[in-house]
């Protein structure tokens, strides 16, 4: 009997390997807000939003932090900041150059919220009470991470309260916390007229931070933009002379980071600055685990999952 072999073409060649598939490292992106277009409103002290506000992805270090951080040099001369002075209210507003250059940065990366960089807590005003209910509902925005939770408390009214009490009851306030890293510092209340400077109008209740209700009406003040600059390039200049106060306000920052899916939820887009600041991050594809590539075409983690991954390929 003839082997079977002999009838074939003699240009026969065995059945090769599949091919290698083309996994990527998914990238870890920052998801954010921005509009269509942004202007220069109120004399150039604040900067709106035109059009709709949208959700993006940019991933961190394609966001350019040299300007932001080359504004605060432009402030007023006389003036030497302390380090890590969470609020200076001595601050002048910047010329009309340096408020188109922030409009500029903020139509390439949408409003940064510099409200939201230590605002822990935003309450609406509560209902006046009545016979039948002498206490009243008070909603309030409570931050946690990088989340914002909406709860409604019962409150008394009563005219009795000291000028404070009454005055967080009746009307709608911001309370903002100092860094932890920082002594001697106490929770600051920002009154309805210094919370009306970040918003376009008066508002009756605030929108959750998460939605892009907010920041349709949300405006950037110049003066807080400039006061923003001034924090982070104390963050960046104490990474070489004070390395364990770096720390500190490193992660102080990434206390409003947090790693959802494939990109990276934030407080406000300042948050997004200790990102930039640790090395390039990628997602394995096979086990889903962040880590730092060392050659800029690393797929995967480890040699280990690279192999699971092919294996379970050559099977389907």
């Amino acid at each position: 009997m003839e082997p079977r072999y002999r009838n074939r073409p003699m240009h026969y060649k065995p059945r090769s390997a599949p091919p290698k598939p083309r996994a990527r490292a998914i990238p870890v992106t920052v998801s954010w807000w921005k509009a269509e277009d942004y202007k220069l409103v109120k004399g150039g002290t604040a900067i709106a939003p035109i059009g709709d506000v949208k959700a993006y992805a940019v991933m961190p270090q394609e966001i350019d932090w040299t300007p932001f951080l080359s504004w605060s040099a432009t402030g007023n001369a006389a003036h030497t900041p302390q380090r890590f002075e969470w609020w200076r209210p001595t601050l002048q507003r910047p010329s009309a150059d340096v408020a188109e250059q922030m409009r500029q940065w903020c139509q390439r990366y949408g409003c940064p919220g510099t409200l939201l960089l230590w605002a822990k807590r935003l309450v609406d005003p509560a209902a006046p009470p009545t016979s039948k209910t002498p206490s009243a509902t008070q909603v309030r925005h409570d931050r946690v991470g990088h989340v914002w939770q909406r709860r409604a408390y019962s409150v008394p009214i009563a005219k009795a309260d000291d000028a404070g009490a009454y005055l967080a009851k009746r009307f709608h306030h911001v309370e903002l916390l100092p860094p932890r890293f920082t002594q001697g510092l106490e929770v600051k209340m920002l009154t309805p007229t210094a919370v009306g400077v970040f918003f376009k109008r008066r508002l009756a209740k605030f929108p959750s931070p998460s939605t892009a209700g907010f920041w349709q009406r949300y405006q950037e003040p110049t003066v807080e933009l400039l006061r923003a600059s001034h924090y982070l390039r104390d963050v960046a200049a104490t990474a070489t002379s004070d390395e364990p106060l770096h720390h500190a306000a490193m992660a102080e920052l990434n206390a409003g980071v947090s790693l959802s899916g494939s990109s990276w939820q934030v407080a406000s887009l300042l948050h997004a600055y200790s990102l930039h600041r640790e090395p390039r991050q990628a997602k394995c594809p096979q086990c889903e685990e962040l880590f730092t590539p060392e050659v800029a075409k690393q797929i995967f983690c480890k040699r280990r999952c690279e192999n699971t991954f092919n294996r379970r390929f050559q099977k389907r």
